[in-house]
């Protein structure tokens, strides 16, 4: 029977604390409702943003969303890396044009959503208004953000160094035996 020593057992409990306190991170999640009904969300931790309401359902993505820090009227204009997914214009579905630059432009309350849909010029960007702001919401009394998961690798790294650190010490009694 292996005997742990006061060293042992303290790493298995800084390993344990540490698996206890990995868990989620903090992402800015931005929420923005359309005088049309249409809800645009921007999220600062996956660079990535979403278009959704009866006429209209993508995804896009910038770098450019990393530094973007919300507000009721924020002014930007960020060139988007993808858009995928629809708007719907006289009943039909249309793709937007992956010929044509893309981009999200933000000017006070006007929200351009710049691309063609469909092949060639045949629609224009998409422009809608913002009616309203939520800004992300507080979870702990230093950070703001929305709770999204993490791998917990700081507690899997934790139990792997004891894992190790147990090994050497049954090599190290079992030498000595």
């Amino acid at each position: 029977m292996t005997h742990f020593g006061k060293k042992t057992i303290a790493a298995l409990i800084a390993a344990a604390s540490l698996v206890g306190i990995s868990g989620e991170a903090m992402a800015a999640v931005f929420t923005y409702t359309q005088t049309n009904g249409a809800v645009l969300t921007i999220n600062t931790t996956t660079q990535t943003g979403t278009m959704v309401g009866a006429d209209i359902n993508v995804t896009f993505r910038s770098p450019s969303f990393a530094t973007f820090a919300g507000g009721a009227t924020p002014n930007i204009n960020y060139n988007l890396t993808s858009l995928t997914g629809y708007r719907v214009i006289n009943g039909q579905n249309y793709a937007p044009n992956t010929l044509h630059q893309q981009m999200l432009v933000i000017t006070g309350t006007t929200v351009n959503l710049w691309s063609y849909w469909g092949t060639g010029t045949q629609y224009g960007d998409y422009v809608t208004r913002i009616g309203s702001y939520t800004p992300p919401s507080s979870t702990s009394s230093t950070s703001s953000g929305t709770p999204v998961p993490e791998p917990e690798m700081l507690g899997l790294f934790a139990v792997g160094v004891a894992g190790l650190f147990m090994a050497r010490r049954r090599r190290k009694v079992a030498a000595q035996a």
